[in-house]
């Protein structure tokens, strides 16, 4: 699970149902439910405050892993890629310089949505850049 401090929201998946979620909690024992999509989470996933975004994982029917992200107050799909991984990833997920996402699956797959790996200051979530989407790089310590 990821929570987010900057809202309070907290984001739990449920691996066996294919659902993700945003939930609040209210005090007590007592949670509301923001949002559920159904997606094939199965990896650590990361969520970026600043951008308002999460970055997760779904494996598809179609035997690949896709690289999706999601808005995190509504759950709404904002973008994805279809990952070179054949297999449904339990590894993670990393957010550096302006809003580069990389996920890293367990076949050794690392994709990347970017637009540059360069320091900046740029105050914008990442799906309001020009993409570079789908760029998977070989993995030089397993070539």
């Amino acid at each position: 699970m990821v929570a987010d401090p900057v809202s309070g929201l907290m984001f739990p998946i449920d691996k066996a149902n294919r659902k993700i979620g945003a939930v609040r909690y209210l005090g007590g024992n007592q949670f509301e439910t923001v949002w559920m999509r159904s997606y094939g989470v199965s990896g650590v996933f990361a969520a970026s405050s600043k951008a308002r975004q999460l970055y997760i994982n779904s494996f598809e029917g179609d035997g690949y892993d896709y690289f999706v992200i999601l808005d995190m107050d509504t759950g709404k799909e904002l973008g994805r890629i279809k990952t070179a991984s054949q297999i449904s990833t339990s590894s993670g997920f990393a957010v550096g310089f302006n809003n580069d996402a990389f996920m890293c699956s367990d076949d050794n797959v690392v994709s990347r949505i970017s637009t540059s790996l360069q320091p900046s200051t740029v105050d914008e979530p990442l799906v309001n850049s020009p993409l570079k989407l789908g760029q998977n790089f070989p993995n030089s310590f397993n070539p």
